[in-house]
């Protein structure tokens, strides 16, 4: 099993396979392989903000992490996407962990360009970090597929109801 490893990071604990699995990509053949800008660009997404997740919160799931076009288009999702980049990850919890908890935690703690809240409470988080944009936005994805700018607190609101 290969572990994803660089930046001088031997503490990091994700798989290759845990960033390129897609039932969707096995289910039409799509060969959901990196490029070498693409494999860099995983590589600094998780040594910069999916493993100190899990460091601080033990086990996570990646539900989504890179997905080639064609994959990314039989998805429905938009060609611009982080995750064709392989800047991308989509995490949910494993176990008792609330979704906010894990949320307000990257908020305040790790690199991001992009952090979503998808389908909150519910759902899942979406970390985007491109080495070269400053940019932190905090997005709400609701049951419309529409996106809003918000700050945590208007997150922790509609969690708490």
């Amino acid at each position: 099993m290969s572990y994803i490893r660089l930046l001088n990071n031997e503490q990091s604990n994700f798989t290759w396979h845990e960033f390129l699995r897609s039932q969707t990509a096995t289910r039409y053949n799509i060969g959901n392989v990196p490029n070498g800008i693409q494999k860099e660009n995983i590589e600094i997404l998780v040594n910069n903000s999916i493993q100190p997740i899990r460091d601080h919160f033990g086990s996570i799931r990646v539900t989504s992490g890179f997905r080639c076009l064609d994959l990314n288009r039989k998805l429905s999702s938009s060609d611009t996407s982080y995750h064709t980049k392989g800047q991308a990850g989509d995490i949910e919890p494993v176990g008792n962990i609330k979704l906010f908890d894990i949320l307000e935690w990257i908020h305040y703690n790790v690199n991001y360009t992009e952090l979503i809240a998808e389908y909150f409470p519910y759902g899942w988080i979406h970390v985007a970090y491109n080495i070269y944009s400053p940019k932190r936005e905090l997005k709400l994805k609701d049951n419309r597929h529409n996106y809003d700018i918000v700050d945590i607190e208007y997150i922790r609101n509609i969690y708490e109801r």
